[in-house]
């Protein structure tokens, strides 16, 4: 991956989630708990290492930062190691998304200020890659175009999920060339006759892919949640001075829980292009028992469960 003059290519993995709503069917399925994204629902390898796969070939694997919970270490080493590609951060709490994602923004921004980075959740079935990169690499484009925006990767939808966010989408954005829209709302999980409403209206789902200038989240943390904003840029002073050990156990203490996408993105939709998946590719987000099983079953595929769990 070659130096660019305004800030190389970094991707972030959050893999710090617990996936309790899927607990008891890894259970049934698995015989043992453990988070999702540590779990091959079909074949051998794990939705984190899917997801760190995706992550590399975008940004190449030393550009790469993985935030899990620091309970996590066991399910990385057992019952085989796990390669994870470039930098591990270990959060020392879990609260939510907000933190999950700044956490590891702050060691990109420490090495690399100007960088153009995209977040990658670690439980999406996203198949085929090349299709998938295709439209992150058009995401970086926009992102780079408007270095105050973050770009959203958008879904668009099949049925009234009540469990997604929903973007309204609106103008679109000129100069890119590449179909972007601004974004009127952002409505976080709505009840079932609002997503009805929305599905109808040609609203669009919220992924949390995301892309943009690592200024542009710092920027949106600031607007939504200074106090959040500025705990974690004191450590992304701390970890440039290479003292984060010293100052990360400030940072959480009494830290509430924030998720990015209800207490940060919802609250600033302006802040956020949309760039509507190129229909080339499957995408679903697996937290929920019941899009795994309808996945596998509409692909073809054989469950790592076979006959244990329930229908």
């Amino acid at each position: 991956m070659t130096e660019r003059r305004n800030g190389s290519l970094w991707s972030i993995v959050l893999s710090g989630g617990e996936g309790r709503r899927l607990a008891p069917f890894i259970k049934e399925a698995f015989g043992e708990e453990r988070p999702k994204q540590y779990c091959a629902f079909t074949g051998t390898r794990t939705m984190l290492e899917h997801t760190l796969e995706r992550a590399a070939l975008f940004s190449g694997p030393h550009r790469l930062v993985t935030v899990i919970d620091k309970s996590h270490w066991g399910w990385i080493d057992e019952p085989r190691r796990l390669f994870i590609p470039g930098r591990i951060v270990p959060q020392p709490e879990m609260r939510e998304t907000g933190p999950g994602l700044l956490l590891p923004l702050a060691h990109v921004s420490a090495q690399d200020p100007s960088a153009t980075v995209a977040v990658f959740p670690s439980d999406h079935f996203i198949a085929p890659n090349a299709a998938f990169l295709e439209d992150v690499r058009r995401a970086a484009v926009v992102a780079e175009s408007f270095p105050g925006s973050i770009v959203m990767l958008a879904a668009r939808p099949d049925r009234p999920e009540e469990d997604y966010g929903w973007l309204e989408p609106g103008d679109w954005v000129v100069g890119t060339g590449l179909c972007a829209r601004s974004v009127r709302r952002f409505v976080e999980k709505p009840p079932a006759r609002e997503a009805a409403r929305m599905n109808r209206a040609g609203w669009l789902w919220n992924t949390m892919i995301l892309v943009g200038k690592a200024g542009a989240f710092w920027s949106l943390a600031h607007r939504t949640q200074p106090g959040l904003a500025c705990r974690f840029e004191a450590l992304r002073e701390a970890v440039a001075m290479g003292r984060e050990n010293d100052v990360l156990k400030a940072v959480y203490d009494g830290l509430p829980m924030i998720n990015f996408s209800r207490d940060m993105l919802a609250r600033a939709p302006e802040r956020l292009l949309a760039l509507p998946m190129s229909g080339k590719m499957l995408w679903c987000d697996w937290g929920r028992k019941e899009r795994i099983q309808a996945m596998l079953k509409w692909l073809k595929l054989a469950p790592a469960w076979r006959d244990k769990v329930r229908a």
